[in-house]
């Protein structure tokens, strides 16, 4: 079931309550606007669920056709407000491109290296979801308290 949904003309981003997947589609042309908006909308989806259930996270590239300067900054930033708000140590959040070109960038924009375990890029939404499964396999199951 789709929750907490927004769509403008320069993204979507929608909440599968079902499948406890958060998804943000960026189209045409990636702004430092568009990316705060986007991130925005993250933050308020965020306060509103049980963060603890969140099984992942798409960015999803592939529509975006221009990649304004000044977005790199803006997803730092971003990305770096939303972390030190919430603990997001276990949602991983597959960057979805569908090209090099589109691949570069993003791998610069989020300064991404192999020990970002988190973040993965991938070429379509299955991959995303394999690398969900993959990603939450390796985390350590929560110890209940002894009562």
């Amino acid at each position: 079931m789709m929750t907490h949904s927004h769509e403008t003309p320069d993204f979507v981003a929608y909440y599968d309550s079902e499948k406890a997947v958060a998804m943000i589609q960026y189209r045409n042309t990636l702004t430092s606007k568009v990316t705060a908006a986007a991130y925005l909308w993250l933050h308020d989806l965020l306060a509103g669920i049980d963060i603890a259930a969140v099984k992942g996270c798409f960015f999803d590239f592939q529509p975006v056709k221009i990649f304004q300067f000044g977005n790199i900054q803006e997803v730092r930033r971003q990305s770096g407000e939303l972390n030190r708000t919430y603990d997001l140590s276990h949602i991983p959040v597959a960057l979805v491109v569908k090209d090099i070109y589109q691949e570069e960038i993003v791998t610069q924009g989020m300064q991404l290296n192999p020990q970002q375990k988190r973040l993965k890029l991938v070429h379509s939404l299955e991959d995303g979801y394999q690398f969900f499964e993959a990603f939450r396999a390796t985390l350590k199951p929560q110890s209940t308290p002894e009562e």
